[in-house]
């Protein structure tokens, strides 16, 4: 059973995901991890992605897809939260008729709905640790001591797509190629829309609200 949530940058995917996979025993996947994992493991499909990388190339949507769909074979059925996965309707289609031919079953969408300003303050006061990758915020997560990590005590910094003015171009990237999939998906009653935009407690229960809708209309 595949579960998909979505969202601009900052609406807090990573998080909400973690939550859920933890909640409910749910394998997470995003592509960021698959990508690092393959390339670690030194597989056909990693050293395919480390050659686009290295060359300054994105990975193309059936690399990806590719890399994804050995993932769920993988789980051997496990349910599975996918993050940020897919990212554009060519993408979209592809994981739709690989799950009809391999009759996998389809949860739903959760769309993560959060306003814009919202999602650059998130952003731009993100904080990660260079040595184990913690998370920080400025506003709400601050490291303890001023750019040391909790907890490997590597330092903590902004990364360079973090930055407010380049905060605006990822944001115009993912309007132009990840908001269509709401087009492909609204059509059925498998988009649970969640406003991404309150604390994280309540976004969570928002989150378990919408999936109980979704495990419902499935049964």
């Amino acid at each position: 059973m595949i579960l998909l949530i979505m969202g601009a940058p900052g609406a807090g995917k990573g998080t909400q995901a973690d939550l859920i996979a933890k909640k409910r025993g749910f394998k997470k996947l995003s592509t960021g991890d698959v990508f690092r994992k393959h390339i670690r493991e030194k597989t056909e499909l990693g050293k395919k992605v480390s050659e686009l990388i290295a060359g300054g190339e994105l990975v193309d949507d059936k690399t990806t897809f590719d890399l994804v769909k050995a993932e769920i074979a993988e789980a051997n059925g496990k349910a599975m939260i996918l993050d940020g996965y897919p990212r554009n309707p060519n993408q979209a289609r592809l994981l739709r008729d690989y799950m009809e031919a391999e009759k996998v079953p389809f949860l739903g969408v959760l769309f993560l709905d959060v306003e814009e300003e919202v999602v650059v303050s998130r952003i731009s006061n993100r904080r990660v640790c260079k040595g184990c990758g913690s998370t920080y915020h400025l506003e709400h997560k601050s490291p303890s001591s001023e750019g040391v990590c909790d907890q490997c005590g590597g330092e903590v910094y902004q990364r360079r797509d973090d930055a407010p003015e380049n905060v605006k171009t990822r944001l115009q990237i993912y309007r132009r190629e990840t908001e269509p999939l709401l087009n492909f998906y609204k059509d059925s009653d498998r988009l649970q829309r969640v406003d991404g935009g309150s604390s994280l407690e309540e976004v969570g229960q928002a989150i378990e609200a919408s999936i109980k809708v979704l495990e419902s209309s499935a049964a």
